[in-house]
């Protein structure tokens, strides 16, 4: 995230001449958002948007592929599956970068959602969750890392943990007071076990 807002800030200093500074805050204020909606709130209807997505999206593959999921994330994921959880991703990166990404990771999800074809994190992911695997609301949990994670989740009516990184512990309890949050996902994993062993 925190390279994708340093590559965002650049693409719309060039293309705007909007100061980095303020592109940057602009873009992490709207993350957890596909970049092209992103950038339709930044500047509504900017005759450069078109072409502001195509070199962020190219920019970004580099970073992109060069991550990999830590040990903590392996581990927790494995164990969370073993607990008999259903795990799915929902994000608004694009369908194709995702399922190369999570393939080449070597992890197993239920189902993995990505922006494609007009289905976007929130509600379009949430219900096509639902109908796939029979999910009751009350039986969900989403864990995301932005604002607009949370507020997608709380709007929808699903139970939602907040994931540092970009926003801190006190950026996510400012917005919404009673909020979860943890740092690693191995954190994630604790509280479903205490859950579970009720």
């Amino acid at each position: 995230m925190e390279e994708f807002a340093d590559i965002a800030s650049d693409v719309l200093n060039k293309h705007y001449g909007i100061d980095r500074k303020v592109a940057r805050k602009r873009y992490i204020e709207t993350s957890g958002l596909p970049f092209e909606q992103q950038i339709e709130i930044i500047v509504p209807g900017g005759e450069k948007n078109k072409e502001c997505v195509k070199e962020f999206e190219e920019t970004k593959l580099k970073p992109f592929f060069d991550e990999k999921f830590s040990d903590d994330v392996h581990n927790a994921l494995e164990n969370i599956k073993n607990m008999g959880f259903k795990m799915c991703i929902s994000s608004g990166n694009y369908q194709n970068l995702l399922e190369e990404f999570i393939n080449r990771e070597g992890l197993e999800f239920d189902i993995i959602l990505g922006f494609h074809k007009g289905l976007a994190k929130g509600k379009e992911h949430f219900d096509y969750i639902r109908n796939q695997l029979g999910a009751a609301k009350h039986n969900m949990l989403f864990c995301g890392d932005s604002l607009k994670d949370a507020e997608k989740a709380f709007d929808y009516g699903i139970n939602f943990i907040g994931r540092t990184g970009i926003f801190s512990k006190n950026d996510f309890q400012k917005r919404f007071s009673d909020i979860k949050v943890v740092d690693k996902i191995s954190q994630v994993y604790k509280l479903l076990r205490k859950i579970k062993d009720k």
